[in-house]
């Protein structure tokens, strides 16, 4: 069995991993999940923002943390779903001025 994880950013994204991709890849062997990133934090109603990544370096470390707890296990892929328009541009984004102009 292989097993595909994948990193969403917000409940839409989760919602589409778990009603569609999930009863796809079933038939073909393939385990598929969904990891929410950390997002910011709503202080108003106590509770997880609805999306939008904070800074690069973070979103970075999340997914390099869970890669590195597969780590040795060749059945285990990673792929994402992330809004570009919203991504981080501070200064360790790879999503910089020349890729954010095309």
């Amino acid at each position: 069995m292989k097993y595909l994880n994948i990193i969403v950013e917000g409940s839409s994204e989760e919602a589409f991993v778990n009603d569609v991709l999930i009863k796809h890849f079933a038939p073909l062997n393939i385990f598929v999940s969904a990891r929410k990133i950390k997002t910011g934090w709503d202080r108003l109603n106590n509770k997880p923002s609805k999306g939008g990544l904070l800074k690069y370096v973070q979103f970075r470390n999340d997914v390099l943390r869970w890669i590195e707890s597969d780590k040795n296990q060749p059945q285990f892929w990673y792929s994402s779903m992330l809004d570009l328009y919203a991504f981080p541009k501070d200064e360790l984004s790879p999503y910089n001025a020349s890729v954010q102009s095309i």
